[in-house]
């Protein structure tokens, strides 16, 4: 039940970010419910903060309502075993249909804390719409493991000098080869702000985008991969589609030390999330690729 569930939860999702259908009434305010202090029961019979949707209903629940970072509540989203359908489920929380704005934001923030197990990962994603065409986007997949608040400030980046009219949010607890028991995230003070300054910003350390880029993202089906490795190593690019199965392999051999640049064709997978991960000497980084041809 839940695998069909959760699927159709990524499509939902998938579709409002690349067609930025309005499936309620436009919000005035920056982000609907943003400090999380309003929850409610939803039409499954589960508590979600109100303006949000999550995979909670009368018998399953892996968006949970916590103390916040500076109010009284936040919403820790986490890995949970379902029983009914035999497997570990990762949260998904996303705004509730796009929401109005006036402005042209520059940045998504909000505060974090949490623990990553396995290979799992926080994948947050932001677009700014105008008339149903996308001008702005912000993209990034975070690994936490901080016991304490950390600000992060999620850039995004524009196509036009248009000033969007709706933004959408949405939230994914993921994994390279399926999610891990113990991961899970706490997120409070959600805004959009104008900030220009670091992508990631916290109270007692920095939190650093990563060393992997892919240009454009949104990827129409062709684009770039752009590697900054600090000396040379061995590595292995693969693409992976959300059910852990390798699809094709990028390139395997030597990472040069400084920048190494790959071209990426995706010409016979259907629209959709993929995952470029690469495997290195002492680790692994994965981004979150949007498929939209």
């Amino acid at each position: 039940m839940y695998k069909q569930k959760i699927k159709v939860m990524k499509n939902f999702m998938l579709i409002i970010l690349l067609t930025g259908i309005v499936l309620s009434p436009a919000w005035s305010q920056n982000v609907p419910n943003g400090d999380l202090e309003d929850w409610e029961i939803n039409g499954l019979g589960g508590t979600e903060p109100v303006g949000w949707v999550t995979l909670n209903d009368d018998s399953f629940t892996n968006v949970f309502q916590v103390p916040g970072h500076s109010g009284q509540h936040a919403a820790k989203l986490s890995v949970e075993w379902d029983p009914i359908g035999e497997m570990f489920v990762g949260a998904m929380f996303f705004a509730d249909g796009n929401f109005g704005i006036s402005e042209r934001f520059t940045a998504f923030e909000f505060y974090i804390q949490g623990n990553t197990a396995g290979d799992d990962y926080l994948s947050v994603s932001v677009g700014m719409w105008k008339q149903n065409n996308l001008l702005g986007f912000g993209n990034h997949d975070y690994v936490i493991n901080n016991a304490g608040w950390t600000k992060i400030v999620l850039p995004i980046e524009y196509t036009s000098s248009d000033i969007p009219e709706e933004c959408f949010i949405g939230m994914q607890v993921g994994g390279i080869e399926g999610v891990t028991s113990g991961t899970f995230y706490i997120i409070d003070e959600l805004t959009l702000t104008m900030n220009t300054g670091p992508s990631g910003i916290t109270d007692q350390s920095m939190i650093t985008v990563g060393d992997m880029q892919i240009y454009p993202n949104p990827f129409p089906g062709k684009g770039s991969l752009v590697i900054h490795a600090p000396e040379e190593t061995g590595g292995k690019i693969e693409i992976i589609d959300l059910q852990g199965q390798i699809l094709k392999t990028v390139f395997s051999g030597n990472l040069m030390r400084g920048e190494n640049r790959f071209d990426i064709f995706l010409p016979e997978q259907d629209n959709g999330l993929y995952i470029c991960r690469l495997s290195y000497t002492g680790g692994r980084v994965a981004k979150t690729i949007i498929l939209n041809k």
